[in-house]
């Protein structure tokens, strides 16, 4: 853990909550030391509302070590559900559930990816064979009992079908086009600059960045004028 972001905040609701239902929680910390300050506060939030956390001090992504700390933690704490986030956790779970419990329900949230790989190449399915984040990833979903994407979910919970795709870091391909395309979605959006017309192919959509250096009077000359269209 790097810090705190979106889906922390999300467990920091959701998981007193699941406690007040009388499941039996606790939170698993896997930090580089160097990020501990950044943690300080979520982890005494968690404390705050009686999510009892343990917390791994970790010089490297992935090590021998906190895999073994990590099985023998559920072992002693008789947990029968573990939840990962990201590839890092994910991948240590699955070598515990796959090499020390087998008996493990092993759940799998997934929402990241490669930047610097992605950025390159996009979602070249080709190139996306090249990648071991992809290799790792594919690896440790098979070997979880639940694989669930954070877009899914969101679907489920508003009850709403979600049909715009957003290209990481705008980065796509005629392969990557078909894809979309092919799992149902209606348009999707890159990171070409530019605004949207009647003319403008669905799946290749362009946008207008907005910063907070945005201010309204740029904003609205950026939707009236041709500025955008130019960059």
């Amino acid at each position: 853990m790097a810090g705190v972001a979106g889906s922390e905040r999300y467990l920091e609701s959701i998981l007193p909550a699941l406690r007040a239902r009388g499941l039996d929680i606790s939170f698993l910390i896997i930090q580089h030391p160097k990020n501990i300050e950044k943690n300080i506060d979520f982890i005494n939030t968690l404390k705050e509302k009686k999510i009892p956390v343990h917390i791994f001090n970790s010089y490297f992504s992935v090590s021998l070590w906190t895999i073994w700390k990590i099985a023998r933690l559920i072992k002693v704490g008789r947990f029968d559900i573990l939840y990962s986030n990201l590839i890092y956790p994910d991948f240590m779970s699955a070598v515990v559930k796959k090499f020390f419990i087998p008996t493990l329900t092993l759940l799998s949230v997934k929402h990241g990816y490669d930047e610097k790989f992605q950025t390159k190449f996009g979602l070249n399915p080709l190139k996306l064979r090249m990648s071991l984040f992809s290799v790792i990833t594919k690896w440790s979903a098979l070997s979880a009992n639940k694989v669930i994407c954070i877009s899914k979910s969101l679907e489920n919970f508003f009850d709403v079908t979600i049909t715009d795709f957003c290209y990481p870091f705008g980065q796509f391909h005629e392969d990557s086009v078909k894809v979309v395309s092919e799992s149902g979605y209606l348009t999707a959006t890159t990171m070409n600059r530019g605004r949207v017309n009647f003319d403008s192919d669905q799946l290749t959509l362009p946008r207008i960045p907005i910063t907070h250096h945005t201010l309204p009077h740029l904003f609205m000359l950026k939707l009236l004028s041709k500025y955008e269209d130019k960059r």
